[in-house]
């Protein structure tokens, strides 16, 4: 829901109650129901108005309440999820490296930029682009049932990652628990390693006999292994150039 959609709705509510809502509390309001389309937020408001009475404003709370009564299961997960990583953010910040309990959070995130990225952001960045983001990532992860490795690993912060760099002792992960009921999620097992196909000379000192790859192309994962030296090498490709002399007569 867009800001202009959100003052719509204000606005009917206002001339419903015959009350201003304070710019202050607008502002709040918003952030709370700015995840809703605008058609819900105003079915909130229209059943809020229907089934209540009131001496001023109604609370948000109920109309947002009332918005999402029949939503499925998942998205209220969504955002009870998305409000635990607004807590951890300003507990923990960006600095820290954290691990939730509900591992379809890291993923989330992920799909997000990423922790330090998220925490980096600006709120209006947040309310109005991230938390929808977030939210759907969240539910097409659970929805999946299965997590990559990467996708639920912890959510690495600045000083971990400037001590990985610095060869550092890694700080251990902040454990944040969502109080929220557990789910099925299987992370998935690391794929084999591919094979990879290797082209790379090797290097050796003059008469040095060495049990190295002088030339490997191959896949297998023992590379074949030879102790012929530098002189060897260089007869050996003599010894091709004179054959080859003596085949074409050159």
């Amino acid at each position: 829901m867009t800001k202009e959609e959100f003052l719509n709705a204000m606005a009917m509510l206002s001339a419903s109650v015959g009350r201003e809502v304070p710019k202050p509390q607008a502002t709040v309001w918003y952030q709370l129901v700015s995840d809703l389309t605008a058609e819900q937020f105003q079915a909130g408001i229209l059943e809020t108005l229907r089934t209540n009475t009131f001496a001023g404003l109604p609370p948000i709370g109920l109309i947002r309440q009332n918005a999402i009564g029949k939503q499925p299961a998942e998205q209220d997960r969504s955002l009870l999820a998305w409000d635990r990583v607004l807590e951890a953010i300003r507990e923990h910040g960006g600095y820290q490296t954290v691990k939730f309990d509900d591992l379809a959070i890291h993923a989330a995130i992920r799909s997000c930029g990423g922790w330090v990225a998220l925490c980096e952001q600006e709120t209006e960045q947040m309310i109005t682009w991230t938390k929808k983001a977030f939210c759907d990532a969240y539910r097409a992860h659970i929805a999946s049932g299965i997590l990559t490795a990467a996708a639920a690993a912890r959510l690495t912060g600045i000083i971990a990652a400037d001590r990985a760099n610095n060869a550092y002792d890694q700080p251990e992960a902040i454990e944040v628990t969502t109080h929220l009921p557990a789910i099925k999620i299987r992370v998935a097992d690391n794929p084999t390693p591919t094979k990879k196909i290797v082209d790379k000379p090797e290097y050796y000192r003059v008469g040095q006999r060495v049990a190295e790859p002088l030339f490997e192309s191959s896949i297998s994962e023992e590379p074949a292994k030879t102790t012929m030296t530098i002189e060897e090498q260089r007869a050996k490709i003599e010894s091709a150039k004179q054959a080859l002399r003596e085949k074409y007569g050159v």
